[in-house]
């Protein structure tokens, strides 16, 4: 069912999130029947000390659940055309999402920019691509560092930057705070509407703050 590298991401997962379910994502072919099968063989995890989630299904379990973290009032609402046709199934430490769209790339979905960065045209590819450097793709140090601080992080929770990295924050520890995974999209989606539309030099109206 899985390839090399996807083999050395499951042998090292922290899991499963969730009961065992048979996951039917629609199609006999290409990365979405690759995820099904993932999840078939451990319900949602945890690699690289939380650094990277993949996300459960099913209505039992812990942290976020598949097809409601891909519902559009959950938080791919605040951002609008950007969010449309990406179907999350993982994020790392800081909320990048990574998506499959049309059932034939792999991306990584900016929570700041909205930016996409393909990564391959399979979940073998992007195991591939998470172990070629998984201490700078998976923030697993950071997450390392701020959990012996400040103890675990919760299921539901990412870091979120006081002051956003596309706007000057700086990657480190006094930069981040614990805040609900949803809500930290949902605080982004704003900026990331903002700067699509944003010349060289605009300046950009943002505030953190409650966005329902």
């Amino acid at each position: 069912m899985t390839g090399r590298a996807l083999g050395r991401l499951l042998e090292t997962a922290r899991g499963p999130l969730g009961p065992p379910v048979r996951v039917d994502l629609g199609t006999e072919i290409g990365p979405l029947r690759e995820l099904g099968q993932i999840l078939a063989v451990c319900n949602g995890f945890y690699l690289f000390n939380a650094g990277l989630q993949v996300f459960r299904a099913g209505d039992e379990g812990l942290g976020p659940e598949l097809a409601r973290w891909n519902h559009p009032d959950t938080w791919k609402e605040t951002y609008g055309k950007q969010a449309e046709g990406v179907f999350c199934f993982a994020q790392d430490l800081f909320g990048v999402q990574f998506a499959i769209i049309d059932n034939k790339q792999v991306v990584a979905f900016d929570p700041e920019t909205a930016q996409r960065t393909p990564l391959g045209e399979s979940m073998e590819e992007w195991a591939q691509w998470l172990l070629d450097d998984p201490q700078v793709r998976t923030a697993g140090p950071l997450a390392t560092a701020w959990q012996d601080i400040h103890g675990a992080l919760d299921h539901s929770n990412r870091l979120l930057p006081v002051q956003l990295f596309v706007l000057g924050g700086p990657y480190e520890l006094a930069n981040l705070r614990s805040v609900d995974a949803a809500e930290a999209m949902r605080i982004r989606g704003p900026l990331a509407r903002q700067l699509r539309l944003a010349s060289d030099g605009t300046i950009i109206d943002f505030h953190i703050g409650g966005n329902r």
